[in-house]
């Protein structure tokens, strides 16, 4: 009976494998997204420029997402040759 559960559990834990690597998700839903062939990687240090209106929490969760995954650093920058530009639409709906 355990041998039966424990086969179950790591088929399972394929599966999802599997299916996790399938398509993207992301939170909130974008309008579209096209995904192509190849890749970017983040250098080790990693600069976020944010715009001027208070996101200090986005970019905290940003952070921690990054460091925990990772174990990169990342900093907020003034400068455009950063690695990732934050931006707010400037409607709801844009």
């Amino acid at each position: 009976m355990k041998k039966r559960a424990i086969i179950f559990l790591l088929g399972l834990l394929c599966l999802t494998t599997v299916f996790a690597q399938q398509s993207i998700t992301l939170i909130p839903e974008p309008v579209s997204i096209q995904q192509l062939p190849g890749s970017f990687e983040l250098p080790a240090n990693i600069k976020v420029v944010l715009p001027k209106a208070d996101i200090g929490h986005t970019f905290d969760l940003l952070r921690s997402k990054i460091t925990t995954a990772k174990g990169y650093t990342v900093t907020a920058a003034n400068s455009k040759e950063a690695h990732i530009l934050l931006t707010l639409n400037k409607t709801k709906n844009q």
